[in-house]
Formats: C-alpha cells, sequence, structure tokens
C-alpha cells in the first residue's frame, strides 16, 4: 500500500510535540508548600503567595506550587520533620517547638523581647541564622532541613478575655506565651503559663483553658480571637522571631539546580519585603474593625510596664546564661552578644527607610542574600 509521505511527516511531528510534552511535564517541579497557621495568616494570604508568584516567573513554570495552610498536610510541630521526611518540600518551622534539636537556634527565641520592630527583626533574624551563628545552621542540617530566611512577627501585646493591666489582674492567669522569652516573661509576672500552639487558642479561650494569650494584636483577626476576647492590653513584648518563613528538605533542596535555588532565595526575599508590609497593614487596619467587634483597647499600668522594663533589662544575661548552663551551646554566650550587636545593626539600618518596603528589602539583599551561593548553600 502506498501511504503519501506527508503522513510519515505529520506522525513524526506529533511524536515530537508528544515528546517535549512529555519532557516538559518531567522537568516541572511541584513544590508542596506548608504553613500550619490559619489561611488568613499574613504568611499564608501575603507573604507564601508572593514567594511562589515569583518563583514560577523566575523559572517559567518549572517550580510550580501546592499550597497547604491550617495544618491540612502538617501541624507547625511536625512540619520540621515532614520536610525532613518528604511529606512537604518548603514549609514555615516554629524554631521554639524543637527546643532539644535545635538548641543554638533557641538563642532567638530566648531574646525574641529585645525585637519591638517586624523589619528590624526581620534583619535581625535572617542574618542571625543564616550568616552569624554557624552552629544553628548545622543542628537545622543535622535534621534534615535548610532555613532560607528568618521570620518576625509584628509586637506581641496582651490578648484577654476581662481585663489586665496592672501586676495583680495578671497574677495566676492562665496565659498562652508561646514559650522562650514570652514564657520567661510571663513567669517573671506571676502569670501561669499554658503550653499550646498558637492554633488552638481560639478554642482554649472558648473553653476556659486559657484566659488570656501573647500574640499580635491582628490575631484578633486571623485567628478570630475578638469572638472569645475583648481585652488588649498594649504592652511591646517583643517580636516573635523564633521560626523561619521559608525552610525546605535538604534532600529536596539538593535535588534542585542552582538556578532554581537562586529563584527560591529571590522569592524568600521578595516574601519577606510583602511580609513585613502585610503585618504593618495588619496592625493599622485592626483598630476600627476591633472596637465594632466590642473590643477594648488598654494601655499597662506602670507596675506592670517596669515589671516589664526590668525583665527586658535582665535578658541577656539571662540568655547567655540558658544558651550555656541549659541548652549546653558552644560559644552561646559570644552568640548572645552577637544577636544583640545585630539588633543595634538593624535598627540603625531601618530607622532611616521604615515606611519604605522597596529600601528594606535592598538592605535584606545587600546585608544578607547577596553573600549566599546557590551553588553551595545548603548542600
Amino acid at each position: 500500500m502506498n501511504i503519501p509521505n506527508r503522513f510519515f511527516r505529520s506522525v513524526i511531528a506529533a511524536g515530537v510535540v508528544t515528546i517535549l510534552a512529555v519532557g516538559s511535564a518531567q522537568a516541572a517541579k511541584t513544590v508542596r508548600a506548608n504553613a500550619g497557621v490559619g489561611p488568613k495568616h499574613p504568611m499564608n494570604d501575603v507573604s507564601l503567595p508572593a514567594l511562589f508568584k515569583h518563583e514560577e516567573e523566575k523559572t517559567n513554570g518549572g517550580l510550580t506550587f501546592k499550597h497547604y495552610t491550617g495544618g491540612s498536610l502538617l501541624t507547625l510541630k511536625a512540619t520540621m520533620n515532614g520536610l525532613r521526611d518528604g511529606i512537604a518540600d518548603l514549609g514555615v518551622i516554629v524554631y521554639s517547638y524543637h527546643r532539644g534539636e535545635l538548641r543554638a537556634t533557641q538563642i532567638l527565641a530566648d531574646l525574641s523581647n529585645l525585637g519591638k520592630d517586624a523589619a528590624v527583626m526581620a534583619g535581625v533574624s535572617t542574618e542571625f541564622y543564616l550568616l552569624k551563628c554557624p552552629q544553628c545552621v548545622t543542628e537545622r542540617h543535622a535534621q534534615g532541613i535548610v532555613s532560607l530566611a528568618g521570620y518576625t512577627s509584628a509586637p506581641y501585646v496582651i490578648i484577654s478575655k476581662d481585663k489586665i493591666t496592672t501586676l495583680e489582674e495578671i497574677k495566676g492567669k492562665k496565659i498562652r506565651t508561646g514559650g522562650g522569652s514570652f514564657g520567661l516573661w510571663g513567669q517573671h509576672v506571676g502569670a501561669t503559663e499554658v503550653n499550646i500552639p498558637v492554633n488552638e487558642m481560639f478554642d482554649a479561650f472558648s473553653a476556659g483553658v486559657i484566659e488570656a494569650g501573647v500574640q499580635t494584636i491582628g490575631g484578633l483577626r486571623s485567628y478570630g480571637f475578638w469572638d472569645p476576647a475583648k481585652h488588649v492590653t498594649d504592652l511591646k513584648l517583643g517580636s516573635f522571631s523564633a521560626a523561619t518563613l521559608a525552610a525546605v528538605g535538604r534532600d529536596f533542596w539538593k535535588g534542585l539546580t542552582t538556578e532554581e535555588r537562586a529563584a527560591m532565595l529571590e522569592g524568600t526575599l521578595v516574601a519577606m519585603g510583602k511580609h513585613i508590609e502585610a503585618y504593618d497593614e495588619d496592625v493599622n487596619s485592626i483598630m476600627a474593625p476591633a472596637k465594632e467587634k466590642g473590643v477594648q483597647i488598654h494601655e499597662p499600668g506602670a507596675d506592670l510596664q517596669k515589671a516589664t522594663d526590668e525583665f527586658d533589662a535582665s535578658s541577656i544575661g539571662r540568655a547567655k546564661t540558658l544558651a550555656v548552663e541549659q541548652h549546653g551551646v558552644e560559644g552561646g554566650a559570644q552568640l548572645v552578644d552577637e544577636f544583640v550587636a545585630l539588633v543595634d545593626k538593624w535598627n540603625k539600618l531601618i530607622k532611616p527607610v521604615r515606611n519604605d518596603y522597596t529600601a528594606i528589602q535592598a538592605l535584606l539583599k545587600r546585608e544578607i542574600y547577596d553573600k549566599i551561593d546557590p551553588a553551595t548553600w545548603g548542600m
């Protein structure tokens, strides 16, 4: 039978298209990204989507993302091991949940009270974790993870069912602090600490397990705390920084090309800028709807403020003792000094550009990410 040449040409062309399509599909990588906080949290609503968008564009679709929130894939506590075991590829890790495995990393948890500004602590936590604390890098690698950034929250305040403005009113109150410096502060002012994850606070308020919690004021909305808790005491307790905005499993990281790792680091930098802006917006926009919900905002009484100031003043010496004697960190006292120096450095860097998020991102790039080689980092 005489089959026209154009038939063979069409069959060959179709085969080439199919091979190219299969090859493209095989080249594309779907990154399973897990953030165990709720979907309305700035991380899930703003920061991580900015990271995904940047990386998908930078890799021309070579990296795509499936985003899991609120514990639908992994809880906050399970994320570190989940990244190590390949259940997720990228995730948000709260380091203070892993005090036994990440001992040097706890220095930042024990000094979170020194950070009163989210933009400052974004720089401090990221530079400390990635460049200034080799012990932190080593112990994370031993757990099978690579951190791509630090993390910072807006300053923590007291959210409570009943008004708390004095030492007498906080004494004996069952309060969720989140550990680290916030737990130590709770002990200092006579509160009774309840150790539960942040995403369990709403139910704990409703069930009477806790009477107060230390959290950002934006938590009124992102976690719905303004339903069971109607009082906020604007006592600046520090910015929670004992976490990472983005970490990856080390095996996953090694499986990326150098170009993909570079895109991941660039995307993390973009996400950090968006993260700071989102927290600022969250704080600035919360007052009106909070008042509509019946939330009352209070200033701390003189004795509660004084006790908090005294706690802050003693925190550096206490952190050194904890690092050396409790956590057993070699060179722990020197790492605490390094951290304190970074707080001073980033306060000076951020102050002139505090409301310019492009300038803040440029500082993070110059001081941190330009010093990281994606060909060797985390390998």
